[in-house]
C-alpha cells in the first residue's frame, strides 16, 4: 500500500490513465507472422545487418565490463 501511494505521488514514476483496457501482447513476432514491410526493409539489408550484429558481439566482454553507475566507485 505504502509503495503504491510512493509511485502515485513520486515524480519519478509517470501514470498514463487510459480509458480502454490494453491488451499486452505482440502483435507480430513470437509465433505471429513477422511485420511485412519491417521483414522488407531488414531482408533487403539482411548481409549488412549481420555484419553489424557481428561487430556489437566481438565486444560482448568488453560491453560486460561497464558497471552500473551506482554500483561505480571512481568518481570520474
Amino acid at each position: 500500500m505504502l509503495k503504491q501511494l510512493y509511485r502515485f505521488l513520486s515524480p519519478r514514476y509517470q501514470n498514463l490513465f487510459l480509458e480502454y483496457k490494453v491488451k499486452l501482447k505482440p502483435r507480430y513476432g513470437h509465433g505471429l507472422p513477422a511485420h511485412p514491410e519491417l521483414y522488407k526493409i531488414i531482408d533487403a539489408n539482411r548481409e549488412t545487418y549481420k555484419k553489424l550484429i557481428r561487430k556489437a558481439l566481438s565486444n560482448k566482454k568488453n560491453l560486460w565490463l561497464i558497471r552500473d553507475s551506482k554500483k561505480e566507485t571512481d568518481p570520474v
